[in-house]
Formats: structure tokens, C-alpha cells, sequence
């Protein structure tokens, strides 16, 4: 789990996604571990959903405010949720090992 969360959070912008669908996709079996899972996978789709419409902005006309409000929102929440997954992450490797 840790390798495929570091993988994510090391991942160059357009790499996110595919790396936060094998994060999804990683089992798991102890609650303290799948909780770790989910509380990372929340942070990166917020992350991956705020890279892709920048992306979009890019590609098309200037966002309007309300767009930027909303793309501004989704990284302060994706920042803010990265830092709990980094948290969590401490805390599991600490119980479980650092290789959970």
C-alpha cells in the first residue's frame, strides 16, 4: 500500500490519474489499512479532478471565476487531505510496519 500511495504523490501531474486508479485497486484487510486506502484515494481525486479541468482551461477559453473558485477549492482540499493520507500513512507504517 505505502509504495503504491508514494508512487501517487511522487507522480509527475498527468501521471495522477493512473497511479490513483492502482491505489484504488490495492486490496486490503486490516480496517486500519483500507481506511489509509480510502483517505489517500479522497485526497487524489480531488487533486486529479482540479489537474484535469486546469487542463481544460488550458486547452480552451479563459475559465470564468466561478471555474477558478471551484478548481482553488479542489486543491485546497486535495492539500489538506494529502497531509492526512501523509498522517495516516505515518501512523500505519508505525503500527504495521513501514511496508504495509
Amino acid at each position: 500500500m505505502s509504495i503504491a500511495i508514494d508512487r501517487l504523490r511522487d507522480a509527475a501531474n498527468p501521471d495522477k490519474a493512473s497511479k490513483l486508479t492502482e491505489l484504488s485497486k490495492v486490496p486490503c484487510s486490516v480496517q486500519d489499512v483500507c481506511k489509509l486506502r480510502d483517505r489517500c484515494v479522497g485526497a487524489y481525486v480531488l487533486q486529479v479532478d482540479a489537474l484535469g479541468a486546469i487542463a481544460k482551461f488550458r486547452a480552451a477559453a479563459p475559465p470564468d471565476a466561478e471555474e477558478v473558485a471551484d478548481v482553488e477549492q479542489k486543491l485546497e482540499g486535495a492539500r489538506k487531505l494529502a497531509h492526512e493520507c501523509l498522517e495516516a500513512e505515518l501512523a500505519v507504517g508505525r503500527k504495521y510496519g513501514t511496508q504495509i
